[in-house]
């Protein structure tokens, strides 16, 4: 099969064929690749999957991209079926036909699908460093993958739509509703917290000011319930506090499907820079707060009216506010952002944008 990466225009010159995105990364870049997908050359038709279902139901109903299952939820490389990353070495991947390593449930898709060409590539960052109009990681990258003529008919000083279909199936809100119904009331407000760089631990906001968020909040809102989107185990200085995401939800649906559900249910959401944060701002009806402590949020998301970035002291001591990406983005694309005095984002400063947006 033809293989092509972002790289030496191959993918922009591509016409007439059938594509499968192979997209093994992170919740945060399907979510960009829905902002992706609509500046692709649309005389292509486009497939696109990873091991692990949990991010696949992404882009469940998307109108440019159709997503294939594997029937395995659990995130992977591939490995157990046969061969990491369908046996393709990013580094050596230069448009011209190589072997692929398809498991059986993909090669039928390829087979049916009569697709001819697989697209992967391993997603540069660039963290700021490139300039309006291709400052955040999405558009740096639709930049190799969309040729010129074409990106110039886009209207890039304005902010780019998100085409994740964020519509939720009748049977995943009938699930959703009666897991929910255990635990609060229908009235009560949810409020759904992402605490851990899953990417970059450093990213992290402490548990401890999480249970002091906790501690203000209800104070206002008594009966406010809060849900942990990260997995693994409740932290310690949060047991009592809040609900887990992987303890309500386990092992029923993917995580994306249900997530989805999540948003539309929930008043509130706080986290830092993940891939729950990236959803939720692509969603852009739930009001967001983002917590940065290592990196930057010009970088990342498209414009969303309904969220405040805190930004702790040292994303500025580092100079990262001084990079291409924020000093050449128009004020018009600009997140509305505050700077706290501290490196860790105090407990206080959420609560009080909390208190107004809820």
């Amino acid at each position: 099969m033809r293989v092509l990466n972002e790289r030496g225009g191959h993918f922009a010159a591509l016409r007439n064929s059938t594509v499968l995105i192979y997209w093994p990364h992170g919740l945060g870049d399907w979510v960009h690749l829905g902002t992706i997908l609509p500046l692709l050359e649309p005389s292509n038709r486009y497939f696109v999957t990873r091991f692990g279902d949990d991010f696949v139901s992404v882009i469940e109903g998307n109108a440019y991209a159709r997503p294939l299952y594997s029937g395995a939820r659990k995130l992977s490389d591939g490995a157990e079926q046969g061969a990491r990353h369908l046996g393709i070495d990013p580094r050596r991947v230069a448009g011209a036909l190589m072997d692929v390593a398809l498991p059986d449930w993909l090669e039928r898709h390829v087979r049916l699908a009569r697709i001819d060409t697989l697209f992967y590539t391993d997603y540069p960052e660039p963290e700021g460093r490139a300039a309006f109009p291709f400052h955040t990681k999405a558009r740096a990258l639709a930049k190799s993958l969309v040729a010129a003529p074409r990106i110039a008919h886009f209207d890039l000083s304005k902010a780019l739509a998100s085409t994740i279909d964020f519509s939720v199936r009748p049977e995943i809100n009938t699930f959703v509703e009666s897991v929910l119904a255990d635990y609060m009331q229908p009235a009560d407000p949810l409020v759904l917290l992402a605490l851990r760089g899953h990417t970059n631990e450093r990213k992290a906001w402490p548990p401890v000011r999480a249970r002091e968020l906790i501690a203000l909040l209800r104070a206002r809102a008594a009966r406010a319930t809060f849900l942990l989107l990260d997995e693994g185990p409740v932290p310690p200085e949060l047991a009592g506090a809040v609900f887990s995401f992987a303890e309500l939800f386990r092992g029923e649906q993917p995580f994306a499907a249900i997530y989805k559900a999540l948003l539309a249910r929930a008043k509130l959401f706080i986290g830092v820079p993940a891939g729950p944060l990236h959803m939720a701002s692509a969603y852009g009806c739930l009001p967001i707060i983002g917590i940065w402590q290592v990196h930057h949020p010009d970088w990342y998301d498209e414009l969303n009216r309904n969220a405040v970035h805190l930004i702790g002291a040292d994303v500025v001591r580092r100079g990262f506010a001084r990079r291409p990406a924020t000093v050449t983005k128009p004020e018009a694309l600009k997140d509305t952002c505050e700077v706290v005095a501290q490196a860790v984002v105090p407990a206080q400063a959420v609560a009080a944008r909390a208190y107004e947006l809820l």
